[in-house]
């Protein structure tokens, strides 16, 4: 997995924080304005980059819109038909051109939320991006760190391998931002367990149980 994030230079803020978000699932991201010296020939660059790449984030706007090489780097994206491509709106812009057909998503002023950018790309790569998902909720800094983590899981619940559901049990276990999250607590945590009560190795789901019911760490 490789990704473009196509944009107008208005919102680079923006598209380096998807370009973070990617990165933190180790895809490698193109982004021109971090990834093109002032000397190199920008514009071939961009071509090879945009045929070395299987996703591709178009970051509308109506900047975007109006740019010059913005939506004809989307052209080229939509060209292939095994790109995957995923339109985030930062105002009305809806996709448009050789993109019309696909539904946009629109970004909050501030935030980028991590369904937004890592849902689609999840869905279409679960085998590599599964194990990368757990790894990021056993190591997760923070509560809405861990809901947006397990968020992106949920939907594969019942579709994880014995190793992965002992993983994740495991990952939600060691780490106190996730089972003190509440959105786990309520929800996410609850519905693993539903779906993979009898996968989980019984000591476990009883720690597990513990630590969601009373919220408070396994004393041995």
């Amino acid at each position: 997995m490789r990704a473009f994030i196509s944009y107008s230079h208005h919102d680079r803020k923006r598209a380096a924080q998807i370009k973070e978000i990617l990165e933190r699932f180790e895809i490698p991201t193109f982004l021109a304005h971090d990834d093109i010296l002032v000397s190199q020939q920008w514009r071939d660059e961009i071509l090879r980059e945009l045929e070395a790449r299987n996703i591709f984030v178009a970051l509308l706007s109506q900047a975007f819109k109006e740019s010059d090489w913005a939506p004809q780097e989307t052209g080229i994206a939509a060209s292939h038909q095994d790109v995957l491509i995923i339109p985030l709106s930062l105002d009305e812009t809806v996709p448009f051109g050789f993109i019309s057909h696909l539904q946009g998503k629109k970004l909050p002023p501030l935030a980028t939320p991590l369904s937004l950018v890592m849902g689609p790309i999840v869905e279409r790569y679960p085998e590599e991006l599964l194990p990368l998902v757990i790894t990021q909720v056993r190591h997760s800094p923070g509560w809405r760190w861990s809901e947006a983590f397990m968020g992106l899981l949920e939907p594969y619940f019942s579709r994880l391998s014995d190793d992965q559901v002992h993983e994740l049990a495991e990952a939600a276990i060691a780490n106190s931002e996730v089972w003190l999250a509440g959105d786990c607590i309520r929800k996410y945590l609850p519905a693993f367990i539903h779906a993979n009560r009898e996968r989980i190795n019984p000591d476990r789901l009883k720690v597990l149980t513990h630590q969601i019911e009373h919220q408070e760490p396994w004393e041995t």
